[in-house]
């Protein structure tokens, strides 16, 4: 069960031009790390989806998230979701991504992000595919 902002990882700002876009790969879950969350903040135009290209909706093609303002996309994070962002071909795409995260398991944890380490919320701004300026 997840409590309060403990349950956040950094946050992160994510800006995509037309012909932006982030390869396929897959989140790696590590420590307390248990899903991927994607909060868009605009309409795209066109393009920009969110594709996980090994699963599958009913009608047999791979599963794709249109950006709309306010979607929140949450999917677990390790080997069996592989995913990507699909190019922007018209407008820009805006998002803020994370990871949910187990509360702290022991003391250590806690003190690490008292110290502002790893798995705590803190912001880190322009980490991200084909950015730009903002």
């Amino acid at each position: 069960m997840m409590y309060g902002l403990d349950a956040f990882d950094f946050l992160e700002l994510l800006k995509y031009g037309k012909g932006g876009k982030y390869t396929t790969h897959i989140d790696q879950c590590g420590g307390d790390r248990e899903c991927s969350a994607m909060l868009y903040l605009n309409d795209v135009e066109a393009g920009g989806e969110t594709e996980f290209p090994f699963t599958y909706g009913k009608d047999g093609q791979p599963i794709k998230i249109k950006p709309k303002r306010g979607r929140l996309l949450i999917f677990n994070c390790g080997h069996s979701m592989f995913h990507r962002g699909l190019p922007v071909t018209k407008g820009v795409k805006y998002a803020i991504y994370t990871f949910l995260c187990q509360p702290y398991r022991n003391k250590e944890q806690q003190e690490l992000h008292e110290r502002g380490g790893s798995g705590g919320l803190y912001s880190r701004i322009g980490r991200g595919g084909n950015l730009g300026n903002f």
